[in-house]
């Protein structure tokens, strides 16, 4: 749908008085009412003020029919009320702006009539838009074949495809909108980067009519994942002609494993397929996540993807990389930044690392060299673990063994590159890890976050995690798996392999592919010790099992980290976490229930820990939704607080799916 904010203005009209501003009010409700029936649901108008005494009036629309156009709205306005206003300010805006401006229409007495029944007034409206579960921006501009093309070669020429691709938008002269004869997939580390890139080739896209709509809508996977058929649905329809972006990276980051992502997009595949025709995708992702982006590219096979991606740049293309970066911050001289590239190869990520870095120095030294003295680092604190993800590690509940561990593993390894660095003799002792823990432990956020500060120190050159379990690296062929491995060590060089489940490669019987798995990853994890931490994740029993049935597996851990099960009291802490960081309060009655739940949760098979916790709180914000709808005048602090009655200890799988709407 389209929606556009514009301005009408009469300068020759008599400026209403006192006497007269109700008869206008009145009269713009009439005519507005009359032109909304002509219009049978195809648009629908709202006049949202009235500035200068009736000489301008602002107003909004809604256009479901893409033939009708402002300028006739206009002119059947004109037509109802007998006047000659001429239209300015015409301007495709976001669905959260109309509705906005639409509801203030209705605040100033300035709409008597009845919204037609639609999204204003769905819930997919609300859920989707309104909760922040969609952001929306608009394409500034339309951008020239011309422009596109100088802009890909001065500052995308490292995006694979994207040159190509901007050529064959241009091939031919803009037609009329036919349909999406391609759809996008965007990869790069940097988020900014996607989004620039995203909109360079919408600004191409909407120049040559492929598309209609200026909006455009980013939803994250594990979001859609988490709503009815219907609902996509229906927020796809609004987005027809338009540009739908899905984000996999959060989806990767947020997510506890890629299966429930990959059921998830088995049941929306076929809607995708649907909607392919009038809605353009694009899927957006890092390196990371590219696991996630093959599996939803197998799902879609029978759709066209042009595949944008980030490559890793030459020693020289790396250099000249680094004198634009500076040109672009009048740094004249370049020769000891390009210094800095030694390697053969460098990612976009680590050249802006290095440049932010060397910037850094160069502004104390050269720019305001009387800072010159305080610009080398205090080694005192050289010697603490640094980064925002430890710091993360550390404010994290219930984890104090876990923290201990995984101190005690980025210790070793920095103590390593002291060693070195003093003509001591390193340890053979190997930086790979095994996870024990039970469902909702954090175990793959620890992964991350251990990734991260492995980076945030120097330790590993990525700081990545790419994820993993048996279905990803076991084959179904005869010498297939030993390749597959292979290439995910390939994509984990730099950070960390991450394979959940682990104990799941060993077969019953011995010889088969889970063997030719393990054997494999033995000799990689031997082979790329220096470039790639693996941490191998799944229940406490079932990883002792298996590790104690392969020695030479066993043999390169060397940090085992026990994950236990969360307290009553700090489930509570991870609960009313969530209601803080919704804004919302918990009442003293609420907290009391919640321990007596948590104490007999965690005596049912399978209990989900901090999972728990999490599915607690979304069940009790429903619950409270209905309670609020059904008070006769709540207070705000009622909207904001959260009481015992909210929460209830056990429910039906089916009651729970009902109600949410979401994919259990």
């Amino acid at each position: 749908m389209l929606y556009y904010t514009f301005t009408l203005v009469n300068e020759q009209r008599e400026m209403l008085t006192k006497n007269d501003d109700d008869e206008f009010t009145s009269a713009i409700n009439s005519a507005i009412g009359e032109v909304n029936n002509k219009m049978k649901g195809k648009a629908f108008a709202l006049i949202c003020s009235v500035a200068q005494k009736g000489r301008r009036l602002r107003a909004v629309a809604e256009i479901l029919d893409y033939s009708i156009t402002v300028d006739k709205i206009t002119s059947m306005i004109n037509e109802e009320l007998n006047e000659n206003y001429r239209l300015v300010n015409v301007n495709e805006t976001t669905l959260v702006r109309f509705n906005t401006l639409a509801s203030s229409a209705f605040d100033r007495d300035l709409a008597h009539f009845k919204l037609p029944e639609g999204l204003l007034d769905s819930d997919d409206y609300s859920y989707v838009i309104r909760r922040g579960n969609a952001r929306e921006s608009l394409i500034e501009k339309k951008m020239t074949g011309k422009t596109a093309r100088k802009k890909t070669t001065e500052l995308w020429h490292h995006i694979e495809g994207l040159k190509e691709e901007i050529e064959r938008i241009f091939q031919r002269k803009a037609l009329p909108y036919k349909g999406n004869p391609v759809h996008y997939a965007i990869e790069a580390d940097s988020n900014s980067d996607r989004v620039e890139i995203r909109n360079l080739l919408a600004s191409c896209l909407l120049e040559q009519n492929r598309i209609e709509l200026k909006r455009i809508t980013e939803i994250n996977l594990d979001t859609i994942s988490s709503l009815s058929e219907d609902r996509v649905s229906s927020f796809m329809e609004l987005e027809r002609h338009g540009i739908v972006v899905i984000s996999l990276y959060e989806s990767c980051e947020s997510s506890d494993s890629l299966t429930d992502l990959h059921q998830a997009m088995d049941e929306l595949a076929a809607l995708i397929k649907k909607k392919k025709r009038d809605v353009l995708f694009i899927f957006e992702f890092s390196k990371s996540s590219e696991p996630t982006w093959k599996y939803i590219r197998s799902m879609l096979a029978e759709m066209n993807f042009i595949e944008l991606k980030e490559k890793n740049l030459s020693n020289e293309e790396s250099r000249d990389y680094l004198a634009r970066l500076a040109a672009l911050d009048n740094v004249k001289d370049r020769y000891t930044l390009q210094n800095l590239i030694e390697d053969s190869s460098y990612s976009i990520s680590d050249l802006k690392a290095i440049y932010s870095s060397w910037y850094d120095r160069h502004l104390c030294t050269d720019v305001y060299p009387a800072y010159s003295a305080i610009s080398l680092c205090d080694t005192e604190v050289m010697k603490q673990t640094k980064g925002n993800a430890y710091q993360k590690l550390e404010s994290m509940i219930g984890l104090e063994e876990v923290r201990s561990v995984i101190t005690s593993a980025i210790d070793y390894a920095r103590v390593q590159t002291l060693y070195e660095k003093s003509g001591v003799s390193c340890s053979e002792m190997t930086r790979h890890m095994v996870f024990y823990g039970n469902p909702g432990t954090a175990k793959t956020t620890c992964a991350r976050l251990y990734a991260s500060i492995m980076k945030d120190n120097g330790l590993l050159k990525k700081g990545h995690l790419v994820e993993v379990g048996r279905k990803d690296i076991v084959s179904k062929y005869l010498g297939g798996t030993a390749p597959l491995i292979k290439e995910y060590f390939e994509k984990a060089d730099g950070g960390v392999l991450f394979i959940d489940e682990a104990y799941s490669l060993v077969d019953e019987k011995k010889g088969l592919y889970g063997d030719e798995a393990i054997n494999t990853i033995v000799q990689e994890m031997e082979n790329r010790r220096d470039s790639v931490v693996v941490i191998l994740a799944g229940y406490p029993e079932e990883m002792k099992s298996f590790l104690s049935r392969n020695p030479g597996l066993r043999s390169r851990i060397s940090f085992h980290v026990h994950f236990r099960d969360y307290t009553d009291y700090e489930l509570l802490e991870i609960l009313k976490l969530f209601i803080k960081e919704s804004g919302m309060n918990l009442d003293q009655d609420a907290e009391n229930k919640l321990l007596k739940i948590f104490d007999n949760a965690k005596r049912e098979k399978d209990f989900g820990n901090g999972r728990f916790s999490r599915n607690l709180f979304e069940r009790a914000r429903l619950r409270q939704a209905s309670r609020i709808l059904h008070s006769e005048s709540p207070s705000a602090e009622d909207i904001k607080t959260l009481i015992a009655d909210d929460f209830t200890e056990t429910e039906k799988r089916e009651e729970i799916k009902h109600q949410i709407g979401f994919a259990l």
